[in-house]
C-alpha cells in the first residue's frame, strides 16, 4: 500500500501565475521513518513554544515564514527545506499537476478553478505511477518465478 501526502502552492500572493499542487507518494513500509524524520526536522526548527500550535505542514508556510514559521530566520527555514529534500533519497516519488493561471483566465473554460484541475491532474499522475508500480511488481514475480525453473 502507497500513501500520498499532498500540498498546494499557496504562496499567500492572490497575483501568482501558477498553481501547484504536488503529491509525495510513500510506501507504507517507509511511513513511519519518512514521518519520524520529518517531524525531527521541524521539530529542530521551531522554537518549544511555536511547536504547541503546530498542527499541519504546509511547504508554503515554511518557505515564505507564515503561519507556525512566521519570526523564524530564513535562512533556517531554507535549510530545512534543503533537509526535507534530502529526504528525497528515501524511496519517494513525487507527482504534481501545475496550472498557469494567467493563461487558463484567457481560455474558453477560465473560469474553472485552478486548484481543481491540478488536483485532477495530480491524482492522474498517481494512479498511472501506482499502475507502473503494479506491473514492475508482477514483471519481477515473472522473472523471480522464471529464474526458478529447471
Amino acid at each position: 500500500m502507497y500513501l500520498a501526502y499532498l500540498d498546494d502552492s499557496d504562496t499567500r500572493s492572490k497575483n501568482g501565475k501558477w498553481q501547484v499542487l504536488s503529491a509525495v507518494i510513500v510506501k507504507d513500509s517507509d511511513f513511519t521513518t519518512t514521518e519520524l524524520m520529518s517531524s525531527l526536522i521541524v521539530q529542530d526548527l521551531m522554537p518549544e513554544e511555536k511547536l504547541a500550535k503546530f498542527q499541519e505542514f504546509h511547504a508554503c508556510e515554511l518557505f515564505g515564514g507564515y503561519g507556525v514559521f512566521e519570526g523564524i530566520d530564513q535562512t533556517k527555514r531554507l535549510d530545512a527545506v534543503k533537509e526535507i529534500l534530502n529526504l528525497l533519497h528515501m524511496p519517494l516519488a513525487v507527482v504534481y499537476g501545475a496550472v498557469n493561471s494567467k493563461l487558463l483566465s484567457q481560455e474558453v473554460f477560465g473560469s474553472a478553478n485552478p486548484i481543481d484541475m491540478c488536483f485532477r491532474v495530480c491524482a492522474e499522475g498517481i494512479d498511472k505511477w501506482l499502475a507502473s508500480k503494479f506491473f514492475e511488481e508482477i514483471e519481477a514475480t515473472l522473472t523471480l518465478e522464471n529464474a526458478n525453473l529447471p
